[in-house]
């Protein structure tokens, strides 16, 4: 259990020194750092356990709220703060600093810790692997450490009404800026507002999980955490996941850009139904509406949106005609995108809009025109938006640009408050017309993190790179550490691909297997079919995993530029799991490394069969056992299906897709029901004397160790029977 320590500002867990407190301080709107002595630890009214460090000026609590069982461990962070003293005796702006108010210097464990941070740039994260405290970046919002010896342990940065905590590195660059003097091994916790005259902070600060297993560290915070916010907690499950993003879908941006029209949706639309791609829904990206500004490519962050209608020159018919020709014409779901702000710079001042809901928006201290998030006002522009777009046909909605309030607010409203004001007008307004059907994206500051009520789906990486290698390395490892910090909370989305891409087959394998939607935005007559095809049905539905796709343990704290290691990510489908392994070596050197059972936290069987997807090659596993790897370089990587073998017989599923066990759904040990017709591939200790398809049999051959059946067409579902 997590204590503090009654001399020392020490954080124990057990008889293990965690962390400690090198200094706790306040910093005033004027920019001075004003440290605070440790006075000890007290009891609070509510029991809890805090440090206090005061002086004749200003006190710091830190509150500990500790729990979680054998397994978990959690201590919960509150920093209550205050100026006591009248600061207009010696300072000219006696409030707290509105970008870096209260903080706490915190050195590390004194052992070699390996460890990994999350930090946020201004709309997405990005892990890094830091060598020290000291260096984890400024906005670090999560981190993963492990003691040389020991358990593993996770904190999650959380957000108050009007504060959020962030943690920094001693030797981040930006400290600089807040007047922040650390150095070298040591870290800051920082709570920011936005808003200048405050002269108290009393916020959640931190989560802190503990235990053996990594992938419960997560849930574990995200529970704890939602308790000491004070915020209604739903699950994931409980969200609910909408039904068009079961299926395979298509974006309008990386095939069109600024240029999408009326025509070119229709075109590419036929071109699905030429080629028999099972595409269900497109994707309205940037540039479909009317918007005022600079014309260029180059000008489009700084244009504003003038009407909610598409641009008339582009879409002659209306956005509802275009709609409207694709719904008849070709059955598609039709998705709208837009940003929180409505365009990227704003709404038009001189338009329909701003004539229209003008009593609900409000400028910026940059001068910028958005919906107003003080008292429910910007719930009527969103609800005006997306009744427009809802009366064109639509059926869900993508909203862009989420973690802005940082920037477009500073100084007009505390960070805690504009989030949950901005994602409660959304999702009121989406529930409302779409039945919560929505992609948040650009949005994944712990702001938006910890305010989202309803929704599930969140992008998790930033924009696609089409023929750019390089690129990719940083994408697995951005979606899949992404996935590990956020999946326990939202469906992670990595975006976009192309399937004539020369990445296109490492892209296919990890949108198979990443639990999320599903969506291309090739260019116009260049989508592959084959390339699409192993990841969906006949019908176009998704052959999803039960979860997010995450690194393996043993892959979680390393450096996989110099590792000389495959890069491993995992999943489940039931009782069976998915494996791949990429090649990340900084210089593209070979790496080797070996695939087992335990990369699977959930394997509990004593024999499995790993299927190589590619080789076309089941191998049998005994439970701990490795099965080595070499990956040459980047564009050399495998996939494998780990399977239990129950009663000497484990069906591997239909061989054309990558997530074949997600095809089988299981009726007795040796008869199931197959999604949909196709190639059967399942492994037997003894030979079968028949194969039999809804009640005839069919031929089966027998092939290094597993058997194949062909069990219909891939229109129908079948039910098949392996009998002895």
């Amino acid at each position: 259990m997590f204590h503090l320590s009654e001399n020392l500002p020490v954080l124990f867990d057990g008889d293990r020194a965690v962390t400690g407190v090198v200094n706790a301080w306040i910093r005033l709107e004027a920019g001075q750092k004003h440290p605070l002595p440790f006075r000890g630890r007290i009891t609070t009214e509510s029991d809890h356990t805090a440090w206090l460090f005061e002086d004749e000026t200003a006190s710091v609590r830190v509150i500990l709220h500790a729990g979680g069982d054998d397994a978990v461990r959690t201590a919960g962070l509150i920093v209550d703060a205050a100026l006591v003293r009248d600061m207009s005796l010696v300072h000219h702006y006696p409030s707290l600093n509105a970008r870096c108010a209260v903080g706490l210097d915190i050195a590390p464990p004194n052992e070699k810790t390996a460890m990994f941070s999350s930090s946020i740039g201004n709309y997405w994260t990005l892990p890094s692997t830091p060598k020290t405290l000291g260096d984890i970046p400024d906005g670090t919002q999560t981190l993963l450490w492990q003691p040389q010896s020991g358990d593993y342990y996770y904190a999650a940065a959380l957000v108050g009404d009007d504060y959020k905590a962030v943690m920094a590195g001693g030797n981040a660059e930006k400290l600089n800026d807040l007047s922040i003097e650390p150095s070298g091994n040591i870290a800051v916790l920082y709570l920011t507002t936005g808003v200048a005259g405050l002269t108290t902070c009393q916020s959640p600060a931190l989560i802190i999980a503990a235990g053996a297993k990594p992938f419960a560290l997560p849930q574990a915070t995200l529970e704890s955490g939602f308790k000491l916010i004070g915020k209604p907690y739903l699950s994931k499950e409980e969200r609910g996941y909408p039904e068009v993003f079961k299926y395979l879908g298509w974006c309008s941006w990386d095939a069109f850009h600024m240029y999408v029209s009326h025509d070119k949706m229709m075109a590419k639309a036929e071109e699905f139904r030429t080629k028999d791609l099972p595409v269900r829904w497109m994707l309205f990206d940037d540039m479909w509406a009317e918007v005022k500004g600079n014309d260029s490519p180059r000008g489009m962050h700084s244009r504003t949106l003038y009407a909610f209608e598409a641009d008339p020159v582009r879409f002659p018919q209306g956005l509802k005609g275009a709609i409207a020709d694709l719904k008849n014409t070709y059955g598609m779901k039709i998705g709208m995108w837009h940003p929180t702000t409505g365009y990227w710079s704003g709404i038009d001042p001189e338009g329909p809009i701003a004539a229209e809901l003008g009593n609900n928006l409000i400028f910026t201290g940059s001068g910028r025109l958005m919906p107003d998030l003080k008292d429910g006002k910007a719930i009527a522009f969103y609800d005006a938006f997306h009744r427009f777009l809802k009366d064109c046909g639509t059926d869900f909605v993508k909203i862009d640009n989420q973690s802005y309030l940082r920037q477009w607010l500073r100084h007009m409203m505390p960070i805690g408050q504009a989030a949950y004001a901005l994602h409660q007008a959304i999702e009121d307004t989406v529930d409302k017309y779409y039945d919560g059907a929505l992609i948040n994206c650009m949005g994944m500051a712990t702001e938006n993190f910890w305010n989202r009520p309803r929704s599930v789906v969140s992008r998790c990486s930033d924009d696609f790179h089409p023929e750019d290698r390089a690129w990719f390395r940083k994408h697995i490892m951005q979606c899949s550490y992404n996935s590990y910090t956020q999946g326990c909370l939202y469906v992670a989305d990595w975006d976009m691909w192309w399937t004539d891409d020369s990445q296109s087959s490492k892209n296919s394998v990890l949108r198979a297997m990443s639990g999320g939607p599903v969506y291309i935005s090739d260019k116009l007559g260049r989508s592959v079919r084959e390339v699409i095809m192993p990841i969906v049905l006949a019908d176009g539905r998704i052959l999803r995993c039960d979860q997010a796709t995450v690194p393996t343990a043993d892959c979680l704290l390393v450096d996989h530029e110099v590792s000389g290691r495959p890069f491993k990510v995992w999943n489940r489908i039931g009782n069976c799991g998915v494996l791949a392994a990429f090649n990340l070596d900084g210089e593209e050197k070979a790496v080797s490394g070996t695939v087992s059972t335990d990369d699977l936290p959930f394997a509990d069987a004593e024999e499995y069969v790993l299927w190589d997807w590619h080789a076309r090659r089941a191998t049998r596993l005994k439970k701990g056992e490795k099965h080595p790897i070499t990956l040459d370089g980047y564009d050399d990587f495998c996939l494998y299906l780990v399977l239990p073998i129950k009663n000497g017989f484990a069906p591997i599923g239909l061989l054309e897709k990558y997530m074949a066990p997600a095809a089988v759904e299981a009726l007795t040990n040796t008869t199931f029901r197959l999604k949909e017709g196709g190639l059967l591939g399942f492994v037997s200790d003894n030979p079968p004397k028949a194969v039999v398809v809804d009640g005839k049999p069919v031929s089966f051959t027998a092939s290094d160790g597993y058997y194949t059946a062909v069990c219909g067409e891939p229109s129908n579902p079948v039910t098949v029977s392996v009998e002895y």
